[in-house]
């Protein structure tokens, strides 16, 4: 088992499920409102989104009332943490994760819950693999990866928190900075995947030498 794979994906669908919670907890908080488009606001007035950094928690929902999107958006969530918290080394279980992402994206989870969720998902699906194709990664680069494990994830896990304490003191820093932000923390997160990856292929096991018995 890959260990390393194993903790960043539990870590990253865990984050999504609460992400989202915190999304459909909010819907619910703003009562049975019937939804202006597709594109809805977790955070009701008197937010505005033009105006905070999180934008009052942007999200997609297909479903026509707030009330309903929070209901089922918790749900979802809830049942993706389970499966994290629990399961998620079980074969399969990333693809059900990945896929209930996509269903938490599609019903007011956020749009950032239902990104994480389907990465944490599709990482999980090589827990229990032999990552093929890692080798095809040039070895300085490979150990590099392997050797920024697991800082990058807790840099990760350390800028979340530290971004919301940031916000409440500089909102309007954050603000203009969200457009550089966003994609650096996005490519952290993947950083952190592949970092994962590397350490766990570099403590792979060594195919047994049968011409040596």
């Amino acid at each position: 088992m890959n260990q390393a794979i194993r903790t960043t994906a539990t870590l990253l669908a865990t984050y999504a499920a609460l992400l989202g919670t915190a999304h459909g907890a909010f819907e619910v908080s703003q009562g049975s409102v019937a939804a202006e488009g597709l594109l809805i606001y977790a955070i009701g007035p008197p937010c505005q989104p033009a105006l905070v950094w999180h934008g009052c928690l942007p999200a997609l929902s297909l479903l026509p009332n707030l009330l309903i999107s929070g209901i089922v958006t918790v749900i979802v969530a809830e049942l993706i943490l389970i499966l994290a918290v629990g399961f998620i080394q079980r074969p399969r279980v990333g693809l059900v994760i990945a896929g209930l992402a996509i269903v938490l994206l599609l019903v007011g989870g956020g749009f950032f819950s239902g990104v994480i969720g389907l990465i944490a998902g599709l990482t999980a699906t090589r827990i229990n693999t032999a990552l093929e194709g890692m080798d095809t990664l040039p070895a300085p680069m490979l150990n590099a990866f392997a050797n920024l494990w697991p800082w990058l994830l807790i840099a990760y896990f350390g800028w979340i928190p530290l971004q919301w304490v940031l916000g409440t003191f500089f909102n309007d820093l954050l603000l203009s900075l969200g457009a550089v932000l966003l994609p650096l923390e996005f490519l952290l997160m993947i950083s952190a995947v592949l970092a994962a990856a590397a350490y766990d292929f570099n403590r792979r096991e060594p195919p047994l030498d049968l011409a040596a018995i």
